[in-house]
């Protein structure tokens, strides 16, 4: 439960604050007009800031990996490495597709409230659902479907404590997807002329 809906859901707090201050924020701010001043290129600034946030996440979930297994190493849990390793990897997974989306509505709105509006308010509904869809596990009827609906259930941490294999490809989808996104927000389609506004 704790890989399948609370690292989610902690994840998603923090990206959607720093994925919508990267672009948006600074648009806001005026400070992306101010360095757009400098010989700087707005694609330069913006791979900056998309390996910046994949950089936070590595590290943020690399950390949250080695702590695992050291208690688990020193607590006597039983855990086996290669389980703790891989559903720390899935929920970097799912982190980047959440990261990937936000960071993507912040390239393409050039205002907090937008940005938050598409790109926060989806990934809060992906959060919903999932947690709607995980009450299917204690009895309640007819919510099967609605994991369907969110990318979080792509986190198959059942599988993966199962030592099983189809949760590698639902990983790869999540991998897809946040390469799509931070690429859309990278692309000269969401070029456009960033004004410092008074």
């Amino acid at each position: 439960m704790f890989y399948g809906m609370l690292v989610p859901a902690l994840s998603a707090i923090f990206i959607i604050i720093v994925g919508n201050k990267l672009l948006a924020g600074q648009v806001d701010r005026g400070s992306m007009a101010y360095l757009l001043t400098a010989p700087v290129r707005r694609l330069t600034v913006t791979l900056t800031q998309t390996l910046y946030f994949i950089g936070a996440l590595v590290v943020t979930f690399g950390s949250m990996t080695v702590t695992s297994l050291l208690v688990n190493h020193y607590a006597e849990a039983g855990f086996a490495k290669k389980i703790l390793v891989e559903l720390n990897f899935g929920a970097l997974a799912i982190a980047f597709a959440f990261a990937g989306i936000m960071f993507l509505a912040s390239g393409v709105f050039n205002l907090s409230k937008l940005s938050l509006g598409t790109g926060g308010v989806l990934i809060l509904a992906f959060i919903l659902l999932a947690v709607i869809a995980s009450f299917a596990n204690y009895g309640v009827s007819g919510l099967d479907d609605v994991q369907h609906l969110t990318i979080v259930s792509l986190f198959d941490y059942k599988d993966v404590m199962a030592q099983g294999d189809a949760w590698q490809g639902k990983l790869a989808i999540l991998g897809g997807l946040g390469a799509v996104c931070f690429a859309g927000a990278t692309s000269p389609l969401t070029k456009r002329i960033y004004r410092y506004k008074n």
